[in-house]
C-alpha cells in the first residue's frame, strides 16, 4: 500500500478554502493562513504535485434546478457490443457522465430526475435497445449536500475550533427552491461544468 500522504493544518486550512472557492487567491490564502504568498504557493505546488490537489471541477447543484431525484443506473451488455452501446447511450439527453466499466456494469451513468415516475420510462426505452441485457437503478437515499465540497473532511483539523467557529447549517432538500433560469444560464452552466 501506497504511503499516506501528510497535510497539516495549514495545508488542510489551505485545501478547505479552495474547495469553498478553487479561484481564491494565493494573497486571499495568505491572509487567511497567516502565512507569506511564496509559502502557499511552495505548499499548492507540493499538494499538486503529491497528487491531492488534480484540478478544479464546477458542480451544479442538481436541486436547485427542480431535481429532486439521482439515480445511477448500471448497464449490463455483451463486451461484443460495447461501441453500439456506447454510442446508443451518448445520444440519450437524459444520461449524463457515462463511464464504464464499472463493477459488474459495463457501463454507469447517472440520471437527475424531477418527478421519479419518469425512471421506469427510462429503463424501457434502455432495455428495448436489443444489445443491453439489463439495467439496475441504484436511487439516491439521503443524498442532500453531496454537491458541497465544504462537507468533505480535511484531516487533521481541530474538530473543537471548528464547532465553535461553524456557525452555518448543513442545506437540505426542503431548503432549496427550483431556481427560474434561462437559456443563457443554461449555456453558461454546460461550459462552466465540462471546464471549470
Amino acid at each position: 500500500m501506497a504511503d499516506r500522504i501528510k497535510i497539516d493544518e495549514i495545508d488542510a486550512k489551505i485545501l478547505r478554502i479552495l474547495l469553498l472557492e478553487s479561484r481564491t487567491s494565493f494573497t486571499a490564502i495568505a491572509d487567511e493562513c497567516k502565512i507569506t504568498v511564496t509559502a502557499v504557493r511552495m505548499r499548492y505546488k507540493r499538494l499538486w504535485r503529491d497528487g491531492v490537489i488534480n484540478g478544479e471541477k464546477m458542480l451544479l447543484n442538481p436541486h436547485c434546478l427542480g431535481y429532486r431525484h439521482i439515480v445511477d443506473l448500471g448497464i449490463i451488455n455483451a463486451v461484443e457490443d460495447e461501441k453500439e452501446v456506447a454510442k446508443f447511450l451518448e445520444s440519450k439527453p437524459y444520461i449524463s457522465e457515462v463511464v464504464g466499466p464499472l463493477g459488474k456494469y459495463n457501463f454507469y451513468g447517472k440520471v437527475a430526475l424531477r418527478d421519479l415516475n419518469k425512471l421506469g420510462e427510462i429503463i424501457e426505452e434502455l432495455e428495448s435497445n436489443n444489445n443491453i441485457k439489463y439495467v439496475d437503478a441504484l436511487i439516491w437515499a439521503e443524498a442532500v449536500n453531496l454537491e458541497y465540497p465544504q462537507n468533505l473532511i480535511i484531516k487533521p483539523l481541530n474538530r473543537e475550533n471548528e464547532r465553535k467557529n461553524n456557525n452555518t447549517h448543513a442545506l437540505t432538500n426542503h431548503d432549496l427552491t427550483p431556481l427560474e433560469i434561462d437559456e443563457i444560464d443554461r449555456k453558461i452552466a454546460k461550459i462552466l461544468s465540462e471546464n471549470s
